[in-house]
């Protein structure tokens, strides 16, 4: 089910010189002066481009600045913006591909192998099997590289679809080895298959040329082959197709020329500051609530000149909650600045600017920054708090803050580990007297599992025009990674009556939501809304289709999806849960239709090999099940429909110890999923075999699977009965199996119900079940995986 599609992405990597950002403006930077841009309308955007296409046609190719404004145009390319996207082949080679290019990473258990093949970078995922023999090995190429390499560089795969997939490992350049991408050091990080949204890569490159109107923050994202090779000129300066024109025409004049680019200089101090800020003013990148996107505007709408609060609304932690006051992450650098003395009582006069020049690298950064703090500051503001000496010693006096025992910098803006990508270690903008001791700034960190859950708040108040309109938007935010959602429906369904948006936006995220919540009717009336404002968004069909499923109405779903997939004809999933529509209908013919169609288009796509298999084993076609499912598992280990569904088919061949192995593999790798959980519970407590039967363990299973499920599952209860009389306790066995027969009939699981009779009887004789006896297979069908509904 499409979700949390509104925002800036949560992280992808924030690595193309955040610390040394200023204004990141491109090598055909004017020298001159300008008049500033009318500010970017509000109505949904052209995607632009390098060589923007469709009406992005007011971008012009970056690489024509080239001709007017060479030595900018040089110097540049030594600023990490320019060097931050790149395709993999180009470029040099800085990462160890030959001998520690291995990586075991304990909390999945998955062990990487980054390789370099002529020109291809690629990177290897397996496991080890008990022998310590390569097994589920699996590979991707990277299509592109992101981030400049001073810090660390990751890796992007690009289907055949145009979808962008992250790959799990990055090179931090900083500690001179392989590491886990941020966001994947934890047992149930997304390994190859973490997708890369535009708003993912606003802030990594310079606008794709997509085609007018795609760049909607709930649309599909599709990339085309070729991306922009960096941060380029025009995201800082605006537009310069009409500014290229203009110079090549005799006519003009030097006015009429300048005055069609941006120079961002000209600015007012605010709108200044929001050319840096559209990409630097991260309240947190951990999670995707931190910003939402004004009703209407496309990813790649915003326009350097414009106000960002027409652009993007942000939120943050609320004052003392769980987030902390001394947060500190990769782009942090504005948040961080904007909370300094220095800034806060300059009145305007302390910008990014004031520090930074975006066009060159300094020769000397110590002596630069330096040199900048005391166009402020006197060398003798820092007596008394260095021993009486003076900011780098008798060097300062010769350097203006420089050399000898540290500079103004060192002092007052050290750099620090973030919390974040905790491989990165970046200065910290915001300004202090005393900052803490560097052993704790530079102290190593673990990555924090679990997402944060609770009360957000806005982050600039006066970005909303009316109370109303906050909580229209707060409600909005409050639903994207399900921090706030109790709140966020209420708050929202409050904004969306009282606000009336004719954007698809609010009623898409509060459809989702509700669907979640398992409020299918309500989620209905959401998501036909946004719909009808969108008719041909994919993802919006897509979570369409799942709604009138959950609403019992397959037919409407199917034609959902199909819509979806008129929409987007590559639309794999899409084809997936049509295929499990159909077979849960009983139409297996069309199911497997589908399903082949899915792996046509991503031949990656597990879920579809998954329930592809799933549907082979219904028709007793076992070989091709188990090969399906096996492949499922090599593309995605953590598939637990897929583990179980193996598991049921080797123990229905009398393949025990096979099966208990893909189970307890299974178990490992997803702890919560109700479906493993209850399938191995009811395979040790019914085992034939007395060296298999564990009922003690079986009941531990089994109550983790009510628990979960909330008793609304009639296998977790099947399988919670088994292990009570398997432990001894007959009568409650049977009170729970006349519970779960009797919740399997209402959930029109006829062959369950049947089944879980047939051992409630056993248990009211006073006797554990066996398998071998009748009912065996009750617990044990092979069931498609996610999907709609």
């Amino acid at each position: 089910m499409p979700r949390l599609l509104l925002p800036a992405c949560a992280l992808l990597v924030c690595l193309s010189e955040a610390a040394c950002s200023g204004v990141p403006s491109g090598p055909g930077a004017p020298t001159g002066h300008a008049v500033p841009v009318a500010p970017a309308s509000s109505t949904p955007t052209r995607g632009a481009g390098a060589a923007a296409a469709g009406d992005g046609a007011d971008y012009a190719d970056p690489g024509v600045c080239l001709q007017c404004h060479a030595a900018i145009a040089e110097s540049y390319r030594s600023v990490a913006m320019a060097q931050s996207f790149r395709r993999a082949e180009a470029g040099e080679v800085i990462e160890d591909f030959e001998r520690d290019n291995r990586l075991k990473h304990a909390a999945s258990g998955y062990t990487y192998e980054m390789r370099r093949e002529g020109t291809r970078l690629i990177q290897r995922r397996y496991e080890t099997d008990a022998a310590g023999r390569r097994v589920r090995v699996f590979e991707q190429e990277a299509t592109f590289i992101i981030g400049s390499g001073r810090h660390a560089r990751s890796y992007l795969h690009r289907a055949p679809t145009g979808e962008l997939t992250q790959m799990p490992v990055t090179w931090y350049t900083q500690e001179g080895r392989w590491g886990m991408s941020p966001g994947y050091d934890r047992r149930d990080q997304r390994d190859f298959f973490r997708p890369v949204t535009y708003a993912c890569l606003f802030c990594h490159n310079a606008y794709p040329a997509v085609p007018s109107g795609a760049d909607s923050p709930i649309g599909v994202s599709l990339f085309p082959e070729n991306l922009p090779s960096g941060i380029d000129c025009q995201r800082c300066h605006g537009p310069g197709a009409r500014h290229v024109a203009l110079a090549r025409r005799s006519d003009a004049g030097v006015e009429e020329v300048r005055g069609a680019i941006l120079n961002p200089a000209r600015l007012s101090p605010e709108r200044r500051m929001d050319v840096c800020q559209q990409c630097h003013l991260e309240t947190t990148a951990t999670a995707n609530w931190n910003s939402v996107l004004v009703l209407g505007r496309g990813v790649f709408s915003f326009r350097p000149g414009e106000d960002l609060a027409a652009y993007r609304r942000h939120f943050d932690y609320p004052p003392g909650g769980a987030g902390g006051e001394d947060r500190f992450e990769i782009a942090h650098q504005a948040y961080r600045l904007r909370q300094s003395v220095c800034f806060r009582k300059s009145n305007g006069r302390l910008t990014c600017t004031t520090c930074h020049d975006p066009h060159r690298r300094p020769d000397d950064p110590a002596a630069f920054f330096s040199a900048k703090c005391l166009d402020c500051h006197e060398r003798e503001d820092c007596r008394g708090m260095h021993g009486g000496g003076s900011p780098g010693g008798q060097g300062a006096a010769r350097s203006r803050g420089t050399g000898g025992r540290g500079t103004c910098v060192d002092c007052h803006m050290p750099k620090r580990r973030t919390e974040d990508v905790i491989h990165v270690t970046m200065t910290d903008h915001l300004i202090r007297r005393r900052p803490p001791p560097a052993a704790v700034l530079l102290a190593p960190r673990h990555e924090v599992e679990g997402l944060y859950r609770g009360a957000i708040a806005p982050y600039r108040p006066e970005e909303f025009k009316s109370a109303a309109e906050r909580g229209l938007y707060l409600g909005l935010a409050s639903l994207i990674d399900e921090v706030d959602p109790a709140n966020g429906v209420t708050l929202l369904s409050k904004g969306l009556a009282s606000e009336r948006p004719e954007a698809p936006e609010p009623y898409f995220q509060l459809g989702v939501a509700l669907l979640d919540q398992n409020r299918a009717p309500e989620a209905l009336e959401a998501l036909r809304r946004a719909a009808a404002l969108a008719p041909d968004n994919p993802r919006l069909l897509l979570a369409l289709g799942n709604a009138e499923g959950a609403a019992g109405r397959p037919e409407a779903a199917l034609t959902a999806y199909d819509a979806a997939i008129s929409a987007w004809p590559s639309d794999s999933e899409a084809q997936t849960n049509a295929g499990n529509l159909l077979l849960r209908t009983g139409r297996t013919r069309e199911a497997l239709e589908r399903y082949d169609r899915a792996i046509a288009l991503r031949g990656d796509n597990a879920e579809a090999h998954g329930n592809r298999g799933a549907l082979l084993g219904r028709l007793g076609r076992a070989g091709e099940a188990s090969d399906e499912l096996r492949e499922a598992l090599r593309i995605d280990p953590s598939q637990a429909e897929a583990s179980s569904n193996l598991a049921s088919l080797l123990l229905d061949r009398g393949e025990e110890a096979e099966g208990l192995r893909i189970l307890k593999e299974g178990v490992a790798r997803t702890p919560r999923h109700a479906g493993l959980l209850s399938r191995l519970s009811f395979v040790l407590a019914t085992s034939p075999r007395d060296a298999v039967r564990s009922g003690e363990e079986a009941l531990r299973l089994a109550g983790q699977a009510v628990r979960i499920t909330s008793r609304r599952d009639a296998r977790a209860l099947d399988a919670l009965a088994a292990a009570l009389a398997e432990t001894g306790r007959p009568a409650e066995a049977a009170r729970v199996a006349a519970e779960g027969a009797r919740l399997a009939a209402t959930l029109g699981q006829g062959d369950l119900a049947s089944a879980i009779q047939e051992r409630l009887r056993i248990y009211e004789s006073g006797r554990p079940y066996r398998t071998g006896a009748p009912g065996r297979r009750g617990a044990g069908r092979a069931e498609p995986a996610g999907g709609e509904g």
